[in-house]
């Protein structure tokens, strides 16, 4: 199912897969481990700060060539989905914090990076970028809400049996994407999602406001019902929560 390749040290996981794709295509389930990102990156170019050996550092190669690109949130909520059921196998208790964090107990402790070709309307390829602290105890000053595993169990974490279970998860709920059962995934994503149907304070272009999540859209849209009853959509970067308070 998948063919994992490690590497000591990349630029990122996601650059090394795409780069693999450019000399001839790898089969699908193609997954890139390595110990140290020399440049990782987060969503729309953010970076990501991660201790060597210590962490999971993968990305995995997806051919979706059957879902078009209005639907592409599906892949980050497959993937969201299967960390969140491999993060609870260690009693950890996870959210999904759109669009493409994990959070226990309000702080980072996974970040997601999909990114795709498309042939048309179709999306062709995807690199699913997974980059998540796992036996990291201390994280810098500018990172003063991240947490890993380790902190949440006080224990190590075997970093490839943790892949494994994450891979098998992703695996399951693609073969659900691919038989069409959005509604399924959509319900779950629901249900898994921080903020959901909780009142909570948020910031947008046109200030604060006090606001429901309703769900996601197909193509990536947060969907916030503000106390006047009206539902905005939301891309990413366009609205942040105030996270003084906790659901």
């Amino acid at each position: 199912m998948f063919d994992i390749k490690y590497i000591e040290e990349v630029d990122s996981t996601n650059i090394t897969l795409w780069e693999l794709l450019k000399n001839g295509e790898p089969v699908e389930g193609t997954v890139i481990l390595s110990d140290y990102q020399h440049h990782g990156r987060g969503q729309q170019g953010n970076s990501w700060h991660s201790e060597k050996s210590l962490n999971l550092l993968a990305s995995v190669f997806l051919k979706p060539e059957i879902l078009p690109v209005d639907y592409h949130f599906y892949l980050s909520k497959i993937v969201s989905l299967g960390i969140i059921d491999a993060l609870k196998h260690y009693g950890i208790t996870p959210r999904i914090k759109w669009p493409n964090d994990i959070l226990v107990d309000k702080q980072k402790i996974c970040g997601i990076l999909i990114e795709n070709t498309l042939e048309g309307s179709i999306i062709k390829q995807t690199v699913a970028g997974i980059g998540m602290n796992v036996n990291q105890t201390g994280f810098p000053d500018y990172l003063p809400n991240a947490t890993s595993i380790y902190n949440q169990i006080n224990g190590l974490t075997d970093i490839a049996d943790l892949l494994r279970d994450i891979l098998k998860k992703i695996w399951m709920y693609y073969t659900e994407l691919k038989q069409n059962s959005f509604e399924l995934i959509d319900e779950l994503y629901r249900n898994n999602l921080f903020g959901y149907y909780s009142w909570l304070t948020y910031i947008d272009k046109t200030g604060t406001f006090r606001g429901q999540i309703i769900g996601a859209r197909a193509d990536g849209a947060l969907r916030i019902r503000k106390e006047n009853g009206e539902v905005h959509q939301y891309y990413f970067k366009e609205v942040e929560w105030l996270n003084s308070e906790c659901p």
